[in-house]
């Protein structure tokens, strides 16, 4: 799917899974790159990120609004549950000392593309994959 006018994401289906979307940053800020690649279970409501890098020449916590614009491109403009894979380090040290998510990197991330799809998290879940982690949030919409 090619970048609407004004679009700063592209998005793209891959041809291997239909329901997995690659993004691609580099039309917010040429040169800075960044995308993400995107699992989506619309029966479940889900937007499952497993790959994520902000584009680098935009500011911090911009990418929110990046992915969100992207779920709108791909028809899934309001998921139910957004999670994210590949938790840093930082995010991973907090939930391992039993904390919600919220206020990490990944957790603002998550917060930041709840807003821009114009709902807010009702619900933190931490999901522990043995000593590893992945995040999952219920978003509600007004």
């Amino acid at each position: 799917m090619s970048p609407q006018s004004g679009a700063r994401c592209s998005v793209r289906q891959t041809q291997q899974d239909p329901c997995r979307w690659l993004f691609d940053f580099d039309p917010a800020a040429p040169g800075g790159r960044g995308g993400a690649s995107i699992l989506l279970d619309p029966a479940l409501g889900l937007a499952s990120i497993d790959l994520v890098h902000r584009n680098d020449l935009l500011p911090k916590r911009s990418t929110g609004g990046l992915v969100a614009e992207g779920l709108a491109q791909t028809g899934m403009p309001r998921p139910a549950i957004l999670e994210a894979y590949n938790v840093e380090k930082s995010t991973r040290i907090a939930l391992a000392a039993g904390g919600n998510g919220r206020g990490t990197l990944l957790g603002n991330f998550l917060e930041d593309t709840a807003a821009a799809l114009g709902g807010a998290i009702v619900l933190w879940q931490p999901v522990a994959d043995g000593s590893l982690f992945h995040l999952r949030v219920h978003v509600r919409y007004p």
